[in-house]
This record gives structure tokens, C-alpha cells and sequence, in this order.
């Protein structure tokens, strides 16, 4: 019989009751909106959000019209094909080629993961894509707290994962972009990550070959759907390395890490893998290097005729907020947000290694004190996961308080019993002298064997369970 707060069944109620009440706290909001439809919807249409929502919306509807690949409005004017007319009849005719007209065949990776999800669930909703669009959100973006939670469980600490995710999904800052009518890929960018992060930490601690090469090709494909989703290749890369030097650690031969490496490589994709380095060098030059008032400027026979803004300052999303306002965006008490801090960077100490496959989405957190608001999603997690290593020892010290406090209280019990028992017998009877000393040097043989075979069982220390059970 397992022992409750280890219960696997327990732990996946537990983890469901907390995805149900993140999709029923946003579900909600579309409540809120079907009672006053005037202010929220346009006919049968909700109203949308996010300036991105109409792009993925006409790539869904484009798809199933058979229509895709001819996008005009993304790159106007110059994708028009009106422009590309009037451009072609300004090139002299020797240097004109003909351009073949095939029929382009429509890959279902040509077309975005979100678009194409849409896509093949509009059917079941009379063909409103707005309202495809709108109903996924509270599924999709709840969905990386059961990655999460798992992850946690696997290194021993149910409900860090639990409050990592409650606080993660309500942080103020991932609320807002994965709310009803935001209809942009925020929702599942956290859930992709972590899912890679738990099959790199089971590819860490499985025994046998086999699972070992089994996770690390889940890793490459759960990034290749990620690569799908949002089309960052830079995220690939940082996983690989973060699946290399778990694999070292867990001290895996050399032969079984080159083909891990492969498996890796083969199911993220070989293009989408070879261009890794350079997203993530592009990444940088916008994140890592970044100020508040960058200008481009054009410059005509040494003069500056005109001057453009930073595209990232129309952002609202791309934003600096300020370091002590940081925190305040995941919990409302910032105090909370740094006890919750504090409590992950002490488990990081103690159990460094199995953490290392979150290392990317760590880092990721930690770039929202520096540069872009967008990051602090990242990092509620974290937080809440802190939050809950103190809630894991604090309920740890009032189970051994009470195991110690009954297990006082049964032997005081037991020694009065015995008393009362040895008071009540005869003089007659009692043991002899002779007999007390062969049956004493008896006893302390037995004990002596007993000990001696690792059977002796030895007192209980707190200090030892708690440091045994942390680390």
C-alpha cells in the first residue's frame, strides 16, 4: 500500500481537479460573454483580442478552401500579385524567365499548427471559425500543467508541480495572452517545453538502453511539434544540449549517446535542427541586446532624412517592465514571488541534476528582469514550484511531529500495561536470579545477530528522513 502524499492515483485526481478549474476559470469568461452578446459579438462571432487572431483564422478557412500559399495581405503591397505585375513589366526581356506553373501540392506543415487545428475542428461548429478559434483556448492553454505536474512527481515532490502549475496558469501576465478571444500561439507555448523537459528527464533516469533512445526520440518529435506550433528552431538546439549533458551525467556510454543524438536530430527534423544556431543568434540580437529608444535611420548623401522607431516598441508584449514590478506580474504580492524564488533556487541546490532539463525554459524566465515582459511566463512556474517546496517541508515537519507524538504516546501506553501487569503477579512466581542472567545474555545475543545482519532496527531522526527525503 503506497503511502498517500507518493499515491499515484491520488496524485492524477489531484493533477485533474487543478486542469479542470484552469479551464473552467477561463471558460467563464465566455460565459461572461454569451450574457451580454451586443458587447462581445459580432452575429454569431465573438470578437477577437489579439491584431494576430484574423491572420490564423484566414489561414484555417484558406486551407480548407484549397486556396493556401497565395497570401497577398501578409507582405502587402509587395506579396500583391498586382505589384508583382507591374514589377515583372518593368524588367527588360532579356533578363525575364519564365516561371513554371505547377500545382503546388498543400503540406499539412505548410500550414500552421493552430490554423490546422482550427481548420478540422470548424466542422463540428457549423463552420464559425471565430468560435473553433475561441473554444480551444481554455483546453490548449491549460495543458502544460499535466507535463508539469508529471515532472514533478517523477522527482518526488507531487505538490510542487501542482502549485507550479495553479500559479503558472494564473499568472497575470500568461492570463492575459491565453485568455477567451486571444487567439495567438501563447497557449501552448508552455506546453510544448516542459513536455520536452520530462522526456529528457526520463531518457536521464531510465535504467535500460532502450528507454533511453525511446525518450530521447520523444524529445526531438515533442520539439518538432513545438517547431510546428511557434517556428522557433532556436528551441532545438538549446534542448539538445540541455539532452547531452543529462546523458553525460547520468554517465550513459558514448556509443548510446551518439545514437541518442541521431534519434534527436532525425525526429525534430534535420532542417528544422540545422537551423537552430541561427535563430538563436537572431533571438539575442533582439532580446539579449536591447534597449528602449533604438532608431533606424536612413541616411541620403550624408544626411538623415528620416528616422523609423524600434518595430519591438509597438509591442505591448515585447515591453520592458520594471524589476521590482517583475513579480508582481505572477503573484500580487511580490513578497510571495520572491519566497517562491527563493524556495526553487534552495530545491536547485539540492536536486541540481534532475533539474537540468528545465534549464531552457529557465533561462527564458529569468530574460523577463532584462529585456521583454513576454518571458515572464516562464518564470511563474518557477515560482510556484518554490512555493510549493515550502508547502512539501512544512507538511513534512507536521507528519513527522504527529508520527513522533503518536509513536511517544503508544509506548508510554504500552510501558504502563507492563507495569501494571509485572505489579500484579505472585512472588512465587517470579523469575529466579539464575535464570534472569541466562535469559538477559540471551537477549543481548539475539541482538548482537540481529545488528550484526542490518535487522537491528535503529532509532528515527527527523533531520535524517528530512535530509534523506530532499535530496
Amino acid at each position: 500500500m503506497p503511502r498517500w502524499n507518493y499515491s499515484p492515483w491520488i496524485f492524477i485526481l489531484a493533477l485533474l481537479v487543478c486542469y479542470a478549474v484552469s479551464v473552467n476559470v477561463r471558460y467563464q469568461q465566455f460565459v461572461s460573454w454569451q450574457k451580454n452578446p451586443k458587447a462581445y459579438f459580432v452575429g454569431d462571432r465573438p470578437m477577437m483580442t489579439t491584431l494576430d487572431a484574423p491572420y490564423w483564422l484566414r489561414m484555417a478557412r484558406e486551407y480548407n478552401e484549397g486556396i493556401y500559399g497565395k497570401d497577398e495581405l501578409r507582405n502587402y503591397p509587395s506579396g500583391s500579385i498586382e505589384f508583382s505585375e507591374k514589377q515583372n513589366d518593368r524588367i527588360p526581356d532579356e533578363f525575364r524567365t519564365v516561371k513554371r506553373t505547377e500545382e503546388k501540392v498543400i503540406r499539412y506543415r505548410d500550414v500552421p499548427m493552430l490554423s490546422f487545428m482550427i481548420a478540422k475542428l470548424v466542422s463540428f461548429l457549423g463552420g464559425n471559425y471565430y468560435l473553433a478559434g475561441t473554444l480551444i483556448i481554455p483546453w490548449l492553454a491549460s495543458l502544460f500543467m499535466i507535463p508539469l505536474g508529471i515532472y514533478f512527481y517523477r522527482i518526488g515532490f507531487p505538490s510542487a508541480g501542482l502549485l507550479g502549475g495553479l500559479v503558472a496558469t494564473f499568472c497575470s501576465e500568461y492570463f492575459t495572452r491565453s485568455s477567451i478571444g486571444r487567439i495567438d500561439t501563447d497557449m501552448l507555448n508552455l506546453f510544448f517545453p516542459v513536455l520536452a523537459s520530462l522526456f529528457i528527464l526520463e531518457a536521464y533516469q531510465s535504467k535500460t538502453h532502450k528507454n533511453v533512445l525511446l525518450f530521447s526520440a520523444l524529445a526531438g518529435l515533442a520539439l518538432f511539434l513545438f517547431g510546428w506550433w511557434y517556428n522557433k528552431p532556436g528551441f532545438t538546439m538549446a534542448y539538445f544540449a540541455v539532452l547531452l549533458a543529462s546523458l553525460i551525467l547520468a554517465r550513459v556510454r558514448i556509443h548510446v549517446i551518439a545514437v541518442c543524438s541521431l534519434l534527436f536530430a532525425l525526429f525534430a527534423h534535420p532542417d528544422f535542427f540545422s537551423s537552430g544556431t541561427g535563430s538563436v543568434i537572431g533571438f539575442l540580437k533582439n532580446y539579449w541586446v536591447f534597449e528602449d529608444t533604438v532608431q533606424v535611420v536612413m541616411e541620403d548623401n550624408g544626411t538623415n532624412p528620416a528616422s523609423f522607431p524600434n518595430v519591438f516598441q509597438t509591442i505591448s508584449e515585447a515591453a520592458r517592465v520594471p524589476m521590482s514590478e517583475v513579480l508582481r506580474q505572477v503573484l500580487i504580492n511580490p513578497l510571495a514571488g520572491w519566497l517562491g524564488f527563493l524556495g526553487f533556487a534552495l530545491l536547485a541546490f539540492l536536486r541540481w541534476r534532475v533539474l537540468i532539463p528545465l534549464l531552457p525554459m529557465l533561462a527564458l524566465g529569468l530574460l523577463g528582469f532584462q529585456t521583454s515582459r513576454r518571458f515572464i511566463m516562464f518564470l511563474a512556474p518557477f515560482i510556484g514550484v518554490g512555493l510549493g517546496f515550502f508547502l512539501s517541508l512544512g507538511l513534512f515537519w507536521i507528519l513527522e511531529i504527529l508520527r513522533t507524538t503518536i509513536k511517544t504516546n503508544e509506548s508510554a501506553i504500552e510501558n504502563h500495561n507492563q507495569n501494571q501487569k509485572n505489579s500484579g503477579q505472585p512472588e512465587s512466581i517470579k523469575i529466579s536470579t539464575s535464570k534472569k542472567g541466562k535469559q538477559k545474555e540471551n537477549t543481548k545475543q539475539k541482538n548482537q545477530n540481529l545488528e550484526s545482519s542490518g535487522q537491528m532496527k535503529q532509532p528515527s531522526s527527523s533531520n535524517y528522513d528530512l535530509l534523506k527525503w530532499i535530496t
